[in-house]
């Protein structure tokens, strides 16, 4: 079929005549509203607009839904299919009740899509499974995975197929950008097939744009071929704002993205009590909406101008449109907002609530993860909300590790491990629900104190002996034993926390890779080589050795020098008045795993002395 009323073979639409696509599609237009958008399909020189169309009196959820698979079939065998991300969001806007049919009839209408079109990659069932989580079930059922629920979402990210296809959408995305002839020599040097570097960004750089392109200067957009700005800048709208006027509203829907061109605006949130709190300001170049947008959750702040403001709008239904055809369009924006995420005074996720958790204030933010203070709405519990960074979203081996810490905390009951009690999916990032403990690191008690007296020392050593000891009894090595990692509550007990590089001990070679913290690893854990929990033991050795001095014992600052370091390694003197620590110490810091002969369970016995903590 094509726009100009001639009938297409099969061939041109790489669908076999009788093909389960075509049997839908004759199906599907019996129906009138169905039939009705299929004849403008028919019957129009270019694709009608089937956000428009839909939005008549009387229409639905149905009608909606008939309507959007008609468009999907004829937009994929078109090359220029659309995420079913965005009819769903479309349904969600309009309708409240719950949708769950009509989403599942979107999501496998594009696999069957995908799966029939000779010109397309076979689609991935962990792609499909990681995007719409509440169908996870349906999902592994009906495209062959036996898999369910949150283990579906997440472990399913191991399959050998997500390695081997990007998808059609990455493929439209190479194809667009090799057909461009102004950039095509810069275009070889970008690794399109590498998923792990993010198709089309220019990670070590920006690429040369044109100083009237607004978009080309911000951020995250310099990083995309000037090209493809370009075309992304072809379909902004223009507006203006007086000053005062709102350009977003908190808790309004996510119905598109703002690029400032003139002017300052001022981003406003309001707490539970109804008191605003300014967050910050901005002006030209900045990317406004960017959170809605990627987290389909309602807009998280107001945005008023506090000058006279130019703007370029990206409508959602066009944004969508752009993140099936380019993900690295998705990719980009994920990235500007994991970087906003949690670097504020005030975040502005504060005070909002994800599955009956209210979040009351960010505690800290590193390299995997966001962690926010959080009440039960119900019983009022203080929890620790653990949020993979939004920047991870695409990385699989990102996201299996996260999966892999809650399974790991949430088999584990220690006193002096932190309890896991609960883990779930929203803003389109995973939660992991942690006991709230109330305390300091113990890197922020060296600051504050200096070195632990002799006695405090053995209690808070012995219950960390007691806590590795357990983990490694369930196979478990730690690879990230630091103060930092240690929590020391205000009732004295040591609590050993962020298992995020943990791994069962068959499994714990990081295969090249370098994970954990440098200067409290030994020099197999360094070079990227398989270890075992000996390798915590080193790191004890080196956190019991600052817990005595209030130092570090390795210093050096690069990677290359601590290497060297280790090369021409001797183990230190301990300067103790008591022989059992220093035995203990040296014991830890043996440089051949083989010669780090520690019974972490006599050491846990320390904890059972007295002590000032």
């Amino acid at each position: 079929m094509s726009g100009s009323n001639t009938q297409e073979t099969p061939g041109a639409s790489g669908l076999a005549p009788d093909s389960e696509v075509e049997v839908r599609l004759r199906t599907l237009i019996a129906r009138p509203t169905a039939a009705e958008f299929h004849a403008l399909w028919e019957s129009q020189e270019t694709s009608p607009d089937v956000f428009a169309f839909i939005r008549k009196d009387g229409f639905s959820a149905r009608d909606y839904a008939e309507a959007f698979l008609v468009d999907q079939y004829h937009r994929w065998i078109r090359g220029k299919g659309l995420p079913a991300e965005a009819y769903c969001r479309e349904l969600r806007r309009h309708f409240e009740e719950r949708l769950d049919d009509h989403e599942w009839d979107l999501v496998e209408h594009e696999f069957v899509l995908r799966r029939d079109l000779s010109d397309a990659s076979s689609p991935v069932v962990s792609d499909f499974v990681q995007r719409f989580p509440n169908l996870a079930d349906r999902s592994g059922a009906q495209f062959g995975t036996s898999s369910t629920g949150w283990e579906t979402a997440l472990d399913s990210t191991k399959s050998s197929d997500s390695d081997e296809s990007a998808g059609i959408a990455d493929a439209m995305t190479r194809t667009f950008m090799r057909t461009e002839k102004d950039c095509q020599e810069k275009y070889s040097t970008v690794e399109l097939d590498n998923e792990a570097s993010g198709l089309l960004i220019q990670e070590s750089g920006e690429w040369s744009h044109s100083p009237d392109s607004v978009l080309g200067q911000s951020r995250p957009f310099a990083k995309l071929p000037p090209t493809l700005v370009q075309h992304i800048e072809n379909l902004l709208e223009p507006r203006r704002y007086q000053l005062g006027e709102y350009l977003m509203h908190q808790d309004d829907p996510g119905d598109g993205l703002f690029l400032i061109t003139d002017g300052q605006v001022e981003i406003q949130v309001t707490d539970g009590h109804g008191d605003k709190h300014v967050i910050t300001s901005c002006g030209k170049g900045e990317i406004l909406g960017e959170m809605a947008l990627v987290t389909e959750e309602p807009r998280t702040a107001d945005v008023v101008a506090i000058t006279d403001v130019s703007s370029k709008f990206l409508p959602g239904e066009v944004f969508d449109e752009l993140a099936g055809r380019f993900p690295v369009v998705s990719r980009v924006l994920t990235k500007l907002l994991a970087d906003r995420l949690g670097v504020r005074g005030r975040d502005v996720l504060a005070g909002k609530t994800f599955d009956d958790y209210r979040i009351l204030h960010r505690l800290g933010k590193g390299g995997m993860a966001i962690v926010y203070q959080a009440s039960h709405n119900e019983t009022g519990e203080h929890v620790a909300l653990k949020m993979m960074s939004h920047r991870l979203v695409y990385d699989t081996k990102a996201l299996e590790q996260f999966q892999r810490e809650s399974k790991i905390i949430e088999s584990f009951d220690h006193p002096h491990i932190v309890q896991m009690k609960g883990r779930f999916r929203a803003f389109r990032s995973f939660f992991i629900v942690l006991e709230y403990c109330d305390g300091v690191s113990l890197d922020v008690t060296l600051q504050d104190t200096g070195p632990l007296p002799l006695a405090d020392f053995r209690q808070v050593i012995g219950q960390l002996a007691s806590a590795l000891a357990y983990a490694h009894q369930h196979n478990v090595v730690h690879r990230d034993v630091k103060p930092s990692n240690i929590m020391l509550t205000d009732c004295g007990d040591v609590k050993l926390m962020d298992f995020g590089l943990a791994n069962p001990v068959d499994e714990a070679g990081t295969k090249g890779i370098v994970a954990g913290t440098p200067r409290y690893m030994p020099l197999q854990q360094l070079r990227g080589g398989s270890i075992d929990p000996r390798a915590d033991l080193f790191a004890l050795g080196c956190t019991a050795w600052k817990l005595l001095t209030g130092k570090d014992l390795i210093t050096e600052n690069s990677l290359g020098e601590i290497v060297k370091r280790h090369e021409n390694w001797q183990v230190p003197e301990v300067d103790c008045e008591d022989p059992a620590v220093c035995d203990f110490i040296q014991n830890c810091l043996q440089h051949q795993a083989e010669d780090r002969i520690v019974d972490l369970s006599e050491i846990a016995r320390w904890c059972d002395e007295k002590a000032d903590l």
